[in-house]
């Protein structure tokens, strides 16, 4: 992100008592001049150090790209001889949308009866990448394999330039007197983009998160009741 810097360290072993000028050079995902400034190509190791930062300038630009890399790669000298060659630093793209789920209507309350129950997954902006999310079920009351309805998890896919899709649910028609049930979904593993932090309430039903998502502090999980 723009204003932040990646820290590449050169370290050497053995002699150290003279300095020691370290080449290298960059390649990766990420475009120099666009994504961060382009270093010199050397670094010094100071006499009696055992290494050096390479600090390299993040630039911010408006693109939907994903997560992006950047390599550091040392070069071959006949001063020295190189051990692990390189790192790799990822850039996380703040640009990157943000993807939420809702059920349709916001009251999430559907009767047996309507045949099918709709979600929506949306995207807060268009990307020029496809976006990929794996739909989850996470628990709730209704059963399903279709006794109370049909649905598994499944990876949504938008291409570039789409910001939503519709995930239609098969309700099942009974005749057991039943209490209302929930089936909760979840969205996980996305690609190209963020998962919402927000966690609103649906039919009366707080949609509960966990932990562990890359760039979200929640995955939010949302109730229908059937």
């Amino acid at each position: 992100n723009s204003g932040n810097t990646a820290k590449f360290f050169v370290s050497r072993t053995g002699a150290t008592t003279a300095a020691q000028i370290v080449n290298y050079t960059m390649s990766g995902t990420a475009t120099s001049g666009a994504d961060y400034t382009a270093p010199s190509g050397t670094v010094t190791i100071a006499a009696a150090g055992t290494g050096a930062y390479v600090d390299i300038a993040i630039l911010g630009d408006s693109l939907l790209e994903g997560t992006e890399t950047i390599t550091l790669n040392i070069t071959p000298d006949a001063t020295y001889s190189v051990g692990f060659g390189s790192a790799t630093y990822d850039l996380d793209d703040a640009e990157s949308p943000t993807l939420s789920l809702r059920f349709n209507p916001n009251t999430a309350t559907v009767a047996e009866g309507v045949g099918t129950a709709t979600a929506t997954i949306t995207l807060s902006a268009a990307s020029a990448n496809t976006v990929t999310v794996q739909t989850v079920l996470n628990g709730g009351t209704a059963l399903g394999g279709g006794i109370d309805y049909t649905l598994a998890k499944e990876v949504v896919q938008f291409a570039p330039g789409e910001t939503s899709k519709v995930i239609n649910i098969p309700i099942s028609d009974d005749t057991l007197p039943e209490p209302n049930e929930t089936i909760i979904m979840t969205l996980d593993n996305p690609t190209n983009a963020r998962l919402s932090t927000s966690r609103p309430n649906i039919a009366g039903q707080t949609g509960r998160g966990r932990a562990g998502a890359p760039h979200a502090s929640w995955q939010p999980d949302f109730a229908l009741r059937v």
